[in-house]
């Protein structure tokens, strides 16, 4: 047969002897019996019970190999170099509040160029001297009609006119042909002529008064009196002229009245006399009287309030007007009580009477108390209730509208706005505060050149108008406009506008202070905060020069301050976030940083770099890396870059996270990528920082930590405790200690070291105690030896006499010197050596007790040949007795 018949033969006969053993197993005939239940009394349970406490980070890695030596904990890294915190530049007028600066005015800001004395003053440009200049104005002094609007005159003939004051009390009431009360006065000078005379109707032709408001108002009044009431229109429109003078005549608050009791006589039954009577009263201070005239129109009476007016009024004379209920409210308003007044408004809303105030007051009140978003829709329902576009009320209702989507921050929307106003106002009154709406806008959303354009348009227009030059200069400074120029504007608005110049004067100091013009800026800031002590812009920059100047409790104060004030203005959350963290307070500027990186205008997602928030998510990263959060840090450095790509320091800040999370090679290949983007700029700090860090990270992944605490029998391996022992005393290992202990047979020196390649050599160090038998001197040392020769040496050591010495030897070449301590018997001493290489030559620093005992270059160990020896070591000058323990000994080199 063949082997391939056998072989299948053989198989067959066993896989039957197989199966026959499996059916024999099967068909014994009862069941098999079953193991019984094995019953174990109940373990007590030990959840949440520690069965034994290990200190955290103790204890070997059981998964790592078994080594002498141990790698280094990771290094210390140092905060990549800071740039200045973004700033916030300065709002104008009108301005959206601190929420609405956080898309364009939180940045870095740019300078100004030129000097403030690079202005060309040509305010008389086109003007020769004095001589040149009179003849331009000849013919233009009329003289008698001058002296006629500057003085009262009597014509007493042709060729004849005395000029003066007319006098008495019914002076007003004269006609020509009554005697006159006259006080002549020389017209060019103004003084007196004579004494009072009077001048008898046949000795005058004609007289007059002067063009000044006095003479007008008295003369008109008597017009007024005698109209009837066809006149009704007339009257009311006199009453708001009144009104309007009465501020430079006193007198015409009294005519005002007058006139507006003569409407309401007129025409009991028409609400505008009233609420005319109304607003005499409140312009004149007497709210108590208004608010009650008001409140018996509405039919709200007011308890336990003299209600007498000395007018027959009738309760409730007007119940579904809203307007009395509108008055109402202004005053409550003006009173500072803006609930009462928003409930008093709202119920005139909802009268539906066709009148535009109620809606319009209610959402202007709104927009005072920052509820933008609220407003609005009672200012859109306004609008459609106005006669006419270009009344005063529609055009101060589509101001409104412009400076609610600025509160909103919906830029093109407020300009839309804004301009339709100045469509509507066809150049007349209310126009020149739509465009200076228009250009703030513009301003807000950050283009300053269109903003500098429509306010040297406006200006054009309306003149040196004080925000309109505020605007001027602020877009002027923005875009990188003549500094001149825009210090020019500043001076000009704060000066057009003394009394309201804190923020004209709050631009100046930031923009001084930007072209390094320190000193006149905090004057000019002191100057703006005496006018507007809660300017906040001006309190901001007060905040961040305190910070700058170091004085950071002062800045903190000021800072929570303002957070409280407006809780969403990015740049204060960040001088806060910032100068927390300077203080340690890390958790809390955690808080702030991550509330001002939440502030991202959504119009700035995506459409470009955004510098100034980048760096916010960097600082954020920086404080959480500063927290032990590298892993968050990481992602906050990751927002950085992809709002900004420029923003290196973040590309420094991934790698120190990877580094801190363990991963060497990626915080490598950060390091590198950065300095490969900057290949141009090698100078640059953030491409020497990173080039420095990945080169120490590199280089200190490599060093290994030996060390030893004698708590063995033996010296550990590595030790080399024979060599130099031959005077009768061998270092041994003893209750925990490295002793070195006995009598020398002679004088000599006794030592205990461990070798190592001298190129690896990074530090050692070890605690002594020179025992109370010792003579002689005792200490460690580091030493170059090359075929036991040796080429250099620096001990440290305890002298007889307690003193503390160092000592360095290169061939005949040496230094030594005391370190000024004395360490007794029985005492332990710490000794250090720590070689940085970073510097060329290298610099070894010594250290007693962690104090520096000497420091500096040592070309010795640059790249020295051979072997580094470090030890313990005793030497006597005789045979003496010698006692030296030593404890933990470290030493740190380089595995290559």
């Amino acid at each position: 047969m063949k082997r391939e018949q056998v072989l299948l033969v053989l198989t067959l006969l066993f896989l039957g002897l197989m199966g026959l053993g499996l059916l024999n197993d099967g068909g014994s005939g009862g069941p098999r019996p079953r193991p019984g239940r094995l019953d174990l009394p109940p373990f007590p349970s030990v959840e949440g019970e520690s069965v034994v406490n290990l200190p955290e980070g103790l204890g070997r890695d059981p998964f790592r190999k078994p080594s002498a030596d141990q790698p280094l904990p990771p290094l210390p890294i140092d905060f990549p170099p800071l740039g200045a915190l973004p700033l916030l530049i300065p709002p104008p007028l009108p301005d959206s509040g601190p929420a609405g600066w956080n898309h364009a005015l939180f940045a870095f800001s740019g300078k100004p160029i030129g000097a403030l004395d690079e202005l060309v003053d040509t305010s008389e440009e086109g003007i020769g001297d004095a001589e040149d200049a009179g003849s331009d104005f000849d013919g233009v002094f009329d003289e008698a009609e001058d002296y006629k609007e500057a003085y009262d005159w009597v014509q007493i003939s042709i060729q004849q006119t005395l000029y003066g004051r007319l006098l008495g009390d019914g002076r007003y009431d004269k006609a020509v042909g009554d005697a006159l009360l006259f006080q002549e006065v020389d017209p060019r000078t103004g003084d007196h002529r004579f004494g009072e005379q009077t001048l008898e109707g046949d000795g005058y032709e004609d007289f007059g008064f002067a063009s000044t408001l006095r003479n007008q108002v008295e003369l008109r009044i008597r017009e007024d009196r005698a109209a009837g009431v066809g006149r009704i229109e007339d009257i009311r429109a006199n009453v708001l002229w009144y009104l309007d003078q009465g501020m430079h005549e006193p007198v015409a608050f009294s005519f005002a009245e007058e006139l507006a009791l003569m409407a309401v006589d007129f025409a009991p039954d028409e609400l505008a006399n009233w609420m005319l009577l109304g607003k005499v009263w409140e312009r004149t201070f007497r709210f108590d009287e208004a608010f009650t005239l008001y409140s018996k129109l509405s039919g709200q009476p007011i308890p336990d309030v003299d209600s007498d007016l000395g007018l027959s009024v009738g309760e409730g004379r007007f119940p579904r007007s809203a307007s009395p209920r509108v008055g109402m409210a202004l005053i409550l308003k003006r009173l500072g009580l803006d609930a009462e007044a928003e409930a008093q408004l709202r119920t005139a809303t909802a009268l539906q009477d066709g009148n535009a105030t109620a809606p319009l007051e209610l959402g202007m009140l709104l927009l005072e108390l920052g509820r933008a978003a609220e407003a609005s829709p009672f200012l859109v329902r306004a609008r459609g209730m106005h006669p006419r576009r270009n009344s005063f009320e529609a055009l101060r209702n589509g101001a409104a509208l412009g400076l609610a989507a600025m509160v909103r921050a919906d830029w093109s929307e407020a300009e839309s706005a804004f301009r339709d106003t100045v469509s509507a106002a066809a150049g007349g009154e209310g126009a020149m505060q739509a465009r200076m709406g228009e250009a703030a806008a513009a301003y807000l959303a950050g283009d300053f050149v269109r903003a500098n354009s429509l306010s040297v348009n406006a200006i054009d227009t309306y003149g040196g108008v004080a925000q309109l030059l505020l605007i001027r200069g602020l877009s002027t400074a923005a875009s990188g406009g003549a500094a001149a120029e825009a210090i020019r504007d500043f001076r000009a608005a704060a000066d057009g506008d003394p009394l309201d110049a804190a923020p004209s004067l709050a631009a100046l100091a930031f923009w001084l202070h930007v072209l390094g013009e320190e000193m006149e800026a905090r004057e000019t800031l002191a100057d703006a905060l005496d006018l507007e002590p809660r300017n906040f812009f001006a309190r901001w920059l007060r905040a961040r020069w305190a910070a700058d100047s170091g004085d950071l409790p002062g800045a903190r104060e000021e800072l929570r301050d303002l957070v409280a004030e407006a809780p969403r203005c990015v740049a204060v959350l960040v001088d806060l976030g910032w100068l927390l963290h300077q203080e340690g307070s890390l958790a809390a500027a955690e808080v702030a940083l991550r509330r001002a990186e939440q502030e991202l205008p959504a119009t700035l997602k995506g459409s470009g770099p955004a510098p100034a928030w980048a760096e916010i998510a960097y600082r954020r990263g920086l404080n959480l890396m500063s927290m032990g959060r590298a892993e968050d840090a990481l992602e906050a450095f990751d927002r950085a870059l992809s709002l900004d790509p420029a923003t290196h320091a973040a590309r420094n800040g991934q790698a120190w996270a990877h580094y801190a999370l363990g991963d060497i090679p990626s915080a490598v290949a950060e390091y590198g990528y950065l300095q490969d983007v900057l290949r141009e700029q090698s100078d640059h700090p953030q491409a020497a920082y990173a080039a420095l860090w990945q080169d120490r990270i590199q280089a200190h992944a490599k060093l290994r930590l030996w060390e030893d605490e004698f708590d063995g029998r033996r010296l550990r391996p590595g030790w080399d405790a024979q060599t130099h022992a031959r005077l009768g005393v061998e270092p041994r290992v003893l209750d925990g200690h490295l002793n070195i202990r006995g009598n020398h047979r002679d004088k000599g020196r006794t030592r205990a070291f461990r070798s190592l390649t001298a190129t690896t050599f990074r530090s050692f160090s070890g605690d002594l105690l020179v025992g109370n038998e010792h003579i002689g001197s005792a200490g460690l040392l580091l030493a170059l030896e090359n075929r036991n020769r040796q080429t250099w040496i620096f001990e440290v050591f305890r002298d007889r006499e307690g003193q503390v010495n160092w000592r360095w030897k290169q061939g005949a070449r040496q230094e030594q010197g005391r370190a000024g301590t004395v360490v007794p018997l029985g005492s332990s001493m710490n000794i250090e050596f720590v070689l940085d290489r970073e510097p060329v030559p290298p610099v070894l620093s010594v250290y007693l007790n962690g104090s520096p005992l000497w420091s500096g270059a040592t070309p010795a160990l640059r790249s020295a040949a051979g072997s580094l020896v470090a030890g313990a070591f005793v030497e006597t000058a005789n045979a003496l007795p010698v006692d030296l323990l030593v404890d933990r000994v470290t030493l740190q080199y380089s595995a290559q």
